[in-house]
């Protein structure tokens, strides 16, 4: 039997009151706002024995009780992909993600994701909640090939969700389009929301949220050209999407574009971070495309 921590607290007449999930987090500031959302929709926060709700109002002399799960076994599938590392220290990894893999568990992708490969991994992932697993801070679409981001424990986790928000972690990527741009360096400044007709896709919408990204072209040939990318927001599909609103969407991006008989996947590369850990050191890594990319940017561009 797992003997789980208990937590209590006496509401007292010196406390500001609040909403429960408020007072929670002011009171107990070793929970983020996720874990408490978690703690209480899975009912291990109680008020005077009750159950609650993230709205339930605190009163003088409430006996609030938080019952913290210890360990306990992963519901994910560990599976036998090894992933590169190209950067590890306590806290953090920065791994290599091939294309055609998808990063989180969902239907159709139990057990076959980026996830499932790194509880395959001899890592140490700290307990969250009960749950040992990695906690992803950025995402990468399933053909898009690079580096990804992961937190070993939920206080990194916090720390560079925190400065990706104030967009101090800096991506760069690279990418084949169609087509020439008429300006060798622009910055696209369009909102993204999700389209209303086609779920899976994304588009530029007035009432969508901020999404801003750099382009720079590298080089150009045989009507089409090399792209540097950096991403200043981090919206689903932004670069796809944002290229396409131009009119030189992704090589290979059946989604936005069509299908590429020069290509057998979108030709999208994540190959560089750059910030500054929660230490003060200054991590900048930069990664290759994988071989096919590296052979199509050779053969189209460098020949």
């Amino acid at each position: 039997m797992i003997n789980n921590e208990i937590i209590e607290y006496h509401v007292s007449e010196e406390d500001i009151l609040s909403r429960a999930d408020l007072f929670i987090k002011n009171k107990f500031i070793q929970f983020s706002r996720s874990q408490i959302k978690k703690l209480i929709d899975n009912k291990y926060i109680t008020i005077n024995s009750y159950p609650i709700k993230a709205s339930t109002d605190i009163k003088r002399n409430d006996l609030i009780k938080i019952i913290v799960p210890q360990e306990q076994k992963n519901t994910l599938t560990p599976s036998e992909l090894k992933l590169e590392i190209l950067y590890e220290n306590s806290d953090l990894l920065i791994i290599n993600k091939p294309f055609g893999i998808v990063v989180h568990p969902s239907k159709g992708h139990l057990n076959d994701t980026i996830v499932n490969a790194l509880l395959g991994m001899n890592i140490e992932f700290e307990p969250t909640l009960g749950e040992r697993k990695p906690l992803l801070v950025h995402r990468l679409d399933k053909d898009t090939s690079g580096l990804l981001l992961v937190a070993k424990n939920e206080r990194t986790y916090k720390y560079l969700s925190g400065i990706q928000k104030k967009r101090e972690i800096n991506k760069y990527y690279l990418a084949v389009v169609n087509g020439i741009p008429k300006k060798k360096y622009a910055t696209i400044d369009a909102p993204i929301s999700r389209n209303k007709s086609q779920r899976k896709k994304m588009n530029i919408s007035p009432d969508g949220r901020e999404s801003m990204t750099t382009y720079k072209v590298l080089q150009s040939s045989n009507k089409m050209s090399l792209l540097e990318l950096e991403l200043h927001t981090g919206r689903t599909h932004q670069i796809r999407v944002h290229m396409q609103a131009i009119g030189h969407a992704v090589v290979g991006d059946e989604l936005y574009g069509k299908k590429s008989k020069l290509a057998n996947r979108q030709m999208l590369h994540a190959y560089k971070l750059e910030f500054t850990d929660s230490i003060k050191n200054i991590i900048s890594i930069t990664n290759e495309p994988e071989k096919d990319m590296k052979e199509f940017i050779e053969f189209y561009f460098n020949n």
